[in-house]
């Protein structure tokens, strides 16, 4: 049987962007027709369409155009056609985006380039530059033989004779070198847009921000130990919390692009929720990896990070099936049974929670975790106690 075929990014965009007035209020081509015809009848699709509208809204609104008034802040224009490019050093990169997020001036500049430096081509684009001579292989060899000719000072053809002193060049022979580094800059550009973003990467700053501000009890697979120092915890929130680490700014964007390139890739559907529920967002974060789950349903660590939903969206009775199972197939697995320790603290059944903490410490008597296992332990025995 072969394999449903679902939206893909370019069609999620087309959605979208239809749903926010469409572009110029033109009629939707094939590929939105296509899409809505699909998404008309596909549950799942609808699922994804809705998780990602919310998503998209929120990074959005660093491409908002405003009256807003350019400050002696402001990085150059030619940094911000560099950024939407994807071409801009590395160092500089994350400073001059955390800035057009909270200026109204550059947020439209950034919208503006990003228009320009757009990799989207439609059907007819393709076909036209398709037929192009200069898209030949052939022409385009001829033309580089008539170049280096020309620069040489002899006619294509022609052979060249030793010579023991150095050409000189014709005054046009700089913009030959220009046209070379238009090129270049050209595949670097094209390769940027085209590159598939790291799921590594994003890894690298969930873990940081996780480890610079833990909003939740609740451990993911890799989280360092932190304290807790702001919580939503079991109230079933889908707002942020008041300060947001650079690292979860950095690896949004990150996820972002992922996403677009494979809506429905696990890993990524994996990294966006966790990234939601770092900010507080148990409801899309929920979304995500139970469309996750559907895909691969004996993932542990999808099952682990949907329970961590499930506590932070108030449904501890499902949060607590899902860890059950995990402890029962994998009865070492400390992130699991750490989890599991903390709902049952949270629910009051102290009594339950005693065990729990005294069964997570006989499989990690002395990591980084123990020390507020021992501690949650100690506090679920004197409060079972009073009880």
């Amino acid at each position: 049987m072969s394999e449903e075929k679902h939206l893909s990014g370019e069609q999620i965009d087309r959605l979208i962007e239809v749903e926010v007035g469409g572009p110029d209020g033109q009629v939707p081509d094939a590929l939105l027709a296509e899409a809505q015809d699909h998404l008309a009848t596909c549950a799942k699709c609808q699922k994804l369409v809705a998780m990602y509208r919310e998503f998209y809204r929120t990074l959005s609104l660093a491409g908002r155009a405003t009256s807003g008034r350019a400050t002696s802040d402001c990085p150059s224009e030619r940094s911000l056609h560099e950024l939407a490019a994807g071409v801009i050093p590395l160092e500089q990169q994350h400073a001059v985006l955390n800035h057009v997020i909270h200026c109204d001036h550059c947020g439209g500049l950034l919208r503006d380039a990003l228009e320009i430096f757009s990799d989207r081509q439609d059907e007819t684009e393709r076909i036209t530059l398709a037929k192009l001579e200069s898209g030949e292989e052939k022409w385009q060899r001829d033309v580089a033989r008539q170049l280096s000719a020309q620069v040489e000072g002899r006619k294509p053809g022609q052979v060249l004779r030793p010579k023991l002193h150095l050409p000189r060049w014709p005054r046009w022979a700089p913009a030959l070198v220009s046209l070379a580094v238009v090129l270049l800059l050209g595949a670097s550009i094209i390769w940027m847009h085209t590159r598939t973003p790291s799921i590594a990467q994003a890894d690298r700053l969930l873990v940081q921000s996780y480890g610079e501000r833990r909003t939740m009890r609740m451990r993911f697979p890799g989280a360092p130990f932190s304290t807790v120092v702001e919580q939503r915890g079991n109230l079933g929130g889908s707002g942020s919390f008041s300060r947001v680490p650079q690292a979860l700014r950095e690896a949004e964007p990150l996820i972002a692009a992922g996403l677009r390139r494979r809506p429905q890739d696990v890993g990524w559907l994996q990294r966006k929720a966790r990234a939601d529920l770092l900010e507080g967002r148990a409801v899309p974060a929920v979304a995500s990896l139970e469309m996750a789950l559907s895909e691969q349903p004996s993932d542990l660590t999808l099952k682990t990070d949907l329970a961590s939903a499930y506590f932070e969206n108030g449904e501890s009775d499902r949060a607590l099936k899902l860890l059950d199972e995990i402890v029962a197939s994998d009865p070492v697995n400390a992130v699991a049974l750490f989890n599991r320790a903390v709902l049952l603290s949270a629910g009051g059944r102290y009594s339950d929670a005693a065990n729990a903490w005294t069964r997570y410490l006989e499989i990690d008597p002395a990591g980084e975790w123990s020390s507020e296992a021992r501690a949650e332990l100690s506090k679920a025995r004197t409060l079972g106690g009073a009880q």
